[in-house]
């Protein structure tokens, strides 16, 4: 369970004993993107996520914030931060 078992969940990323996740774009595949946000939210050790999109959510909209729609009605709460104010990507949030 915890960050720590998303490493064997054959996404290939690697999460410490930390509470935090890093997905850099390189690795920001919509499947890995997704499969990590569920199993975190499956995760009993978590009451919810918060997935932070850096500036790939301005290049790479469609890459970095469509995957994230999906869990928008989670029984967990799920909440999503865009570090840029570009209206295409804040568009696909509403």
């Amino acid at each position: 369970g915890g960050l720590a078992g998303l490493q064997g969940q054959g996404l290939g990323i690697a999460a410490g004993e930390g509470k935090l996740v890093d997905l850099t774009l390189a690795g920001a595949k919509p499947e890995i993107v997704t499969g990590t946000i569920e199993r975190l939210l499956a995760d009993d050790g978590n009451d919810a996520a918060i997935f932070v999109v850096g500036s790939s959510a301005q290049f790479n909209p469609e890459l970095a914030v469509e995957p994230l729609l999906r869990f928008a009605k989670s029984a967990k709460p799920f909440a999503v931060a865009l570090t840029t104010t570009e209206e295409k990507p804040l568009a696909l949030l509403t």
